[in-house]
């Protein structure tokens, strides 16, 4: 075969320049390549393979995968080159890259380099990253299945209609709310929903008018029509669902039974004018529907404890990150008390998003309080910081005065206790413009072991009227201007004094209007007679004694597993990660950990389940757990270890609480920066 002379001649120029022109294109190419003979040793890589895997082609060039790759990533690409080998055809395959640190994922293309006699002397390979790909189709996959559960699972009926008029889908709910017993026979039966659905066609035709001007019909109530030829009354909201070019493409409607309200609203009519006769039955009428609105409320109280784990999760990664940020030695003063502010504003935000979950907890009766022992110095200046702040934006004075006869540290729930009085200050704050803020703290008496202590929040504000002193105690009641109410939401007094109350104390007012307001309780502490460590003693930790431990972390949100893998990396750890609670279970087969840390709540399987399993399983039945959940109760924590579980800690994690667990867990001897 003859080919062209690039640079002369010469037969050993040519071959020359056509080798340098190949390599050229070679290194050139984005994709990543490289030859192998039949025994798997390298015999060419490419620029591209070389960034890939962070080697030099010097460090490559004769040596097979199990010299350079762990052995399970060398053992499947040796069965993947034999394939090709004696399939003598091209193979496609994903593969993970073999770097520790990087998430990319790879195309790679392998098939057999033909020799002389047509035998595959062997194989190249060409690598291609697909990761953003990747990512792209796994968002879109849990996008669809995020909404194609929330629709399964809602207790309001979803359907969606062609322009046409054809139903091309409907949720389980809509479906038996016309008396359907599966959502196939509505959907095959539903061909023109203008005639078949719409007892009135006409609305039908109104709505689609409405929606091709507007894109959206709320609160729209009417009559469908069910299986059984029966009218149904609803209240529909419809939207006009657009492609990307903006052309109307279906229409989504959301609706809710509303019979039984229109039924009772006929009734009312047709005995208007018996309602004298009728006094007996609509009092034990509305004596049920009194039961039912408390029915209703304890539900509501049900859904916003529930919805504690999804509240609290995004400040788990906040909280978590700004507290291993803070190790760094090389930060700057002003980054240091960034992060710290950082910290104790999302530790405020959290504060305030308890607010609501603490109404429920509070009607049902259930106030928990979990006392430990508390830096009483430390504690007053975090919540003082966090105060001044806030004064010095209003240019107000803000003072905190501890005397010196204070306990060094006592026993309390230091979350209720500092939102009693980020609550107290807070108000203060809001309502003065001018003068002073102060929060004192003064010993009443010292018994054996206890302290009596007075908290005290005193400002020169606008003072609250006489006749409204104990109605601000009642939840959702404010009083004031009307701009100063809309930035509260009117629960803080009313939790604060049932948490006062839960405390042993009461909380107390007075004031006068234009001339301030005094709030203050009292409230009795156990001492703890030695010194806390400072928090900063675990914040110093830099590694342990002894040979490397291997921390199985998992939980279903990636934020959360990156604050412990990031945090348990840096120390040494080697850490593994799950999903779930059954890539939990598989992961820990594969290598058995040293120590397990599981979020409760996780799809396919919890973390209990999880632990539970790993309890029965002879290899791994001694392996302790760490259980972490954003739902925080004393109860909670008793049952989870109770199901197998050697600790519990709640989400957001406190750095120093949870490398106090893991350091009893695994019972290690930390290693500490040198002092500066």
């Amino acid at each position: 075969m003859s080919m062209a002379d690039p640079v002369g001649n010469d037969t050993s120029e040519a071959l020359a320049g056509w080798q340098g022109l190949l390599q050229s294109i070679v290194d050139q190419s984005p994709a990543a390549i490289h030859v192998k003979d039949r025994q798997g040793r390298y015999l060419l890589v490419n620029r591209r393979f070389e960034e890939m895997h962070r080697l030099r082609a010097c460090e490559i060039v004769g040596k097979t995968d199990a010299a350079l790759f762990p052995p399970e990533q060398a053992a499947r690409r040796r069965i993947l080159d034999q394939a090709v080998l004696a399939r003598g055809c091209a193979q496609e395959d994903e593969e993970a890259s073999a770097i520790e640190d990087d998430p990319s994922t790879f195309l790679t293309v392998r098939f057999p380099l033909l020799g002389a006699q047509g035998r595959a002397a062997a194989i190249c390979g060409m690598s291609t990253d697909i990761t953003e790909r990747k990512r792209a189709e796994d968002a879109l996959r849990r996008s669809e299945e995020e909404y194609q559960s929330t629709v399964e699972d809602a207790l309001e009926g979803i359907f969606r209609v062609s322009l046409q008029g054809q139903m091309l889908t409907a949720n389980p709910a809509f479906a038996r709310m016309l008396g359907y017993e599966w959502v196939d026979e509505l959907l095959d039966r539903m061909t023109d929903v203008r005639r078949q659905l719409y007892v009135r066609p006409q609305e039908r035709d109104l709505i689609m008018s409405a929606l091709l001007e507007r894109g959206t019909v709320e609160g729209c109530e009417l009559q469908l029509r069910r299986k059984d030829g029966s009218s149904l009354w609803v209240a529909i909201s419809t939207r006009l669902v657009r492609d990307a070019g903006g052309q109307p493409l279906l229409v989504e409607t959301f609706a809710s039974d509303i019979s039984e309200r229109k039924r009772v609203e006929a009734e009312l009519k047709r005995h208007q004018d018996h309602l004298a006769d009728l006094v007996a039955e609509r009092t034990a009428e509305l004596t049920q529907a009194k039961e039912q609105a408390e029915v209703a409320n304890h539900a509501k109280s049900a859904f916003l404890a529930s919805m504690s784990h999804e509240l609290r999760t995004p400040l788990n990664g906040v909280l978590g990150f700004a507290q291993i940020l803070q190790t760094d030695p090389n930060l700057t003063q002003r980054q240091r008390l960034g992060l710290q502010t950082i910290q104790r504003s999302g530790e405020h935000l959290l504060a305030l998003i308890n607010d609501i979950l603490d109404l429920a907890k509070i009607e049902a009766g259930k106030v928990d309080l979990v006392e430990a022992p508390v830096q009483l110095s430390e504690f007053l200046r975090v919540v003082a910081d966090i105060v001044r702040v806030k004064a010095d934006e209003k240019k107000v004075r803000f003072r905190c005065d501890t005397p010196a006869d204070l306990p060094a540290a006592v026993r309390t729930d230091e979350r209720r206790l500092r939102q009693v009085l980020l609550n107290l200050l807070g108000n203060a704050v809001k309502f003065t413009d001018q003068g002073e803020i102060r929060l004192r703290v003064t010993q009443l008496d010292r018994g054996s072991g206890t302290a009596l202590l007075r908290f005290e929040v005193e400002d020169t504000g606008v003072g609250i009227d006489a006749e409204h002193l104990e109605t601000i105690f009642l939840p959702f009641e404010q009083v004031g201007q009307a701009a100063r109410r809309a930035s509260g939401t009117g629960l803080g007094l009313a939790i604060s004094r049932q948490l006062v109350r839960a405390m042993g104390g009461d909380i107390r007012v007075q004031s006068h209007a234009a001339q301030g307001s005094r709030f203050w309780f009292d409230i009795r502490l156990s001492v703890v007679g030695q010194q806390l460590p400072d928090g900063a003693a675990y914040a110093e930790v830099v590694g342990y004694e002894g040979r490397r431990r291997r921390v199985l972390v998992a939980d279903d949100v990636p934020a959360n597993r990156a604050v412990l893998t990031d945090l348990l990396g840096s120390l040494g750890f080697v850490v593994d990660e799950a999903e779930d609670g059954e890539a939990l279970l598989a992961r820990a087969r594969m290598a058995c950990p040293d120590l397990v840390i599981a979020d409760i709540v996780m799809p396919r399987l919890d973390g209990v389940q999880a632990t539970q399993h790993l309890r029965r399983t002879p290899s791994l039945e001694a392996v302790p757990v760490l259980l972490v959940s954003a739902t925080v109760s004393a109860s909670d924590a008793e049952r989870h270890v109770a199901a197998g579980a050697n600790a519990f800690l709640p989400k957001p994690i406190d750095v120093r609480q949870l490398l106090q667990r893991v350091g009893d867990l695994m019972e290690l001897h930390w290693t500490h920066a040198p002092p500066a």
